[in-house]
């Protein structure tokens, strides 16, 4: 069996990556397209975010909000909102993984 690999955000921390996979998960299906995510979500999709190989491209100018948006495979993901109107979404796996 393969040993556990931590995910620390600066305010929580998941044991093992599979396990903030699933808690980002069930975050995301708390909501439907189209919603906007509250604010205590969003802080942390915030801090999420700041894991992604290209965190700098994609939150940009600065981030004014997250929303789930329809994505391929007839599927939801979030979408993080700048704050000079133009958005783009983002991969959660690819945030807990640090690839």
């Amino acid at each position: 069996m393969g040993r556990s690999i931590p995910v620390d955000l600066t305010i929580m921390r998941f044991k093992s990556r599979t396990a903030a996979r699933e808690f980002f998960q069930i975050m995301l299906h708390r909501y439907q397209i189209g919603d906007r995510v509250t604010p205590e979500d969003q802080i942390l999709l915030g801090e999420l975010l700041r894991r992604h190989p290209e965190a700098p491209q994609k939150i940009g100018v600065g981030v004014d909000h997250f929303e789930v948006l329809g994505a391929d495979f007839d599927t939801q993901c979030f979408h993080v909102f700048r704050t000079d109107g133009t958005f783009e979404d983002f991969s959660l796996h690819t945030c807990v993984d640090e690839k």
